[in-house]
């Protein structure tokens, strides 16, 4: 389906399909950090496992990309979206590992990562299917790698831990039940962007129609967005700029949104004239 005055396109996938192929999906640097907790992640296996039950499909919303080129594999940039398929992505490595305990099932094992890494075609290299930015990758890699045990105290592996503490309850053939469903009966919407600025705009509307997206990156997409239709602004420079300040304020603010609050409340602004 093809979307006027955005430059988009969207289809519906279960996960199966969303994973498969041979592009990388990445999460770009500016992007805000992995953020999901046990209330989201509880909702999600409790989504997942009535499937098991009911068998009917689920959704589970959107995702943004913009095509990317250039490189030895096809690139997806992650504009919005990125929690959820992360997790999802978790959770399949935790099922990889379930079935790695199981001799009847370590070729389900291998199954499972064929969805966690792509080959070059050019290079026989092997890539992450997807790619956080430079604040989580380093632990996911860990989940991806199996090396669950040299984890840092993080979002990362605290969500792999959730989910691997749910499967070891679970008989082996009811894991299978749980991946079958997690890759065939979730579904969401893909909407391709063909460019910077029409995910700028979309994410702007979505905002316009009421959806709960942060401050943080609202006045993100708006920086961006600016820089994106002035020539005159670099805006590998506004990028560069955005990462740093995140990168310096992540550390000392459980929410980064209260920085650009307390900056915003902070500077001065324009006084009236007075009669």
């Amino acid at each position: 389906m093809s979307t006027p005055g955005f430059n988009l396109d969207a289809d519906d996938y279960d996960i199966s399909e969303v994973l498969e192929g041979s592009h990388q999906i990445e999460v770009p640097d500016y992007q805000r950090e992995y953020a999901w907790g046990k209330d989201q992640w509880g909702e999600l296996w409790d989504d997942i496992y009535a499937l098991t039950i009911d068998r009917e499909n689920h959704f589970i919303g959107s995702i943004v990309v913009i095509k990317r080129r250039g490189g030895n594999i096809k690139k997806f940039e992650l504009v919005d979206g990125q929690q959820r398929l992360t997790t999802i992505s978790i959770i399949l490595c935790a099922i990889r590992d379930r079935f790695k305990e199981e001799k009847e099932y370590e070729e389900l094992a291998g199954f499972v990562e064929e969805f966690l890494e792509i080959q070059s075609r050019t290079t026989g290299e092997d890539y992450q299917k997807i790619k956080l930015n430079q604040f989580h990758n380093p632990d996911y890699k860990k989940v991806l790698d199996g090396d669950t045990d040299l984890l840092d105290d993080s979002e990362i592996g605290a969500a792999y831990e959730y989910y691997r503490d749910k499967l070891s309850s679970q008989d082996a053939e009811k894991v299978q039940e749980i991946y079958d469903e997690l890759i065939h009966s979730i579904t969401l919407v893909q909407i391709e962007c063909g460019s910077e600025i029409s995910a700028f705009r979309l994410f702007e509307s979505l905002n316009d129609k009421g959806l709960d997206l942060g401050s943080v990156d609202l006045v993100k997409n708006r920086l961006f967005m600016e820089a994106n239709e002035n020539a005159n602004i670099d805006e590998e420079r506004v990028k560069n700029l955005w990462e740093e300040i995140i990168a310096v304020i992540r550390p000392e603010l459980s929410q980064n949104y209260r920085f650009f609050t307390h900056y915003f409340m902070s500077i001065s602004c324009p006084q009236a004239t007075d009669n």
